[in-house]
């Protein structure tokens, strides 16, 4: 059943979250705006309008007393919703802002303390951990051997983040599709080893830190031990490409969803 029908953005909706008490929902846009609404009845209570570029994902603090925006224009805001003002602004990597850039992931730690925001360009693909408290010292790494990062999120404990990335072929899908990375030094800690053919399009931790799941364009999504990369499980019965898998909250079930030419199916498993 629809709840509701939340209109006013421009254009394409990148992203969109609820707030931690569930009231609100912040959203981001390519019509280079993030909104806040009413949870509960739609209504529209803010616009927050000053990237140059789409913001590519919107984020709610813990207290939820703040939004966080990223864009590919090279910043991130954050937006005070009690004063209704921005309250400071950060730039990243310069090469996540140019026009070369293919694409642009972003993740919140748990703490709501960093921000990682991946960029793909066509010779340089670059994480870079925005410290929000304490912006100098913020740092970045590179992730070698790959094209397109397609996702990547924090652990729960904000110390390691998992990377999904894919070549554009005709060649072979990376080495390094799927990995986890030292979230200080950018030491890559664990590889997922797929097979040779396998474009991985997502990754995530569950709520424990103990696995990731990943979803292949093989139509399986597979569950992995997070410290040694042992394959756990795999999950079979898409008939297409695998795009987004995730963890539920209690971390007893995954939810994952294909392609929308083969099969157009979101799937809950146990």
């Amino acid at each position: 059943k629809e709840i509701h029908h939340l209109i006013g953005h421009g254009d394409s909706v990148f992203s969109v979250a609820f707030s931690p008490d569930g009231a609100s929902i912040a959203t981001a846009s390519s019509d280079k705006t993030a909104r806040l609404w009413d949870a509960e009845t739609g209504e529209e209570l803010a616009v927050f309008a000053g990237h140059e570029a789409p913001p590519i994902e919107a984020f709610f603090s813990r207290s939820g007393s703040t939004v966080t925006t990223a864009s590919s224009d090279g910043t991130v805001r954050e937006w005070n919703l009690e004063s209704e003002g921005q309250r400071s602004t950060h730039s990243h990597s310069a090469e996540s802002g140019s026009a070369r850039a293919q694409r642009d992931r972003a993740s919140l730690d748990p703490a709501g303390k960093r921000i990682a925001i991946a960029s793909s360009t066509m010779d340089l693909q670059w994480v870079q951990v925005i410290e929000l408290d304490s912006p100098e010292r913020s740092h970045g790494f590179q992730v070698p051997g790959t094209e397109v990062i397609q996702s990547l999120a924090f652990a729960p404990d904000g110390r390691s983040l998992v990377t999904a990335a894919t070549n554009q072929p005709p060649r072979p899908p990376p080495e390094d599709s799927a990995c986890t990375w030292d979230a200080d030094t950018g030491a890559r800690l664990v590889r997922f080893r797929h097979p040779a053919d396998v474009l991985v399009y997502d990754a995530g931790f569950s709520p424990d830190g103990r696995l990731v799941v990943t979803a292949g364009d093989d139509g399986k999504a597979r569950i992995w031990d997070a410290r040694s990369g042992d394959l756990v499980r795999e999950l079979v019965g898409h008939t297409g490409g695998v795009r987004s898998a995730a963890f539920g909250l209690e971390g007893r079930r995954v939810i994952t969803a294909s392609e929308a030419l083969m099969d157009k199916s979101v799937r809950i498993r146990r």
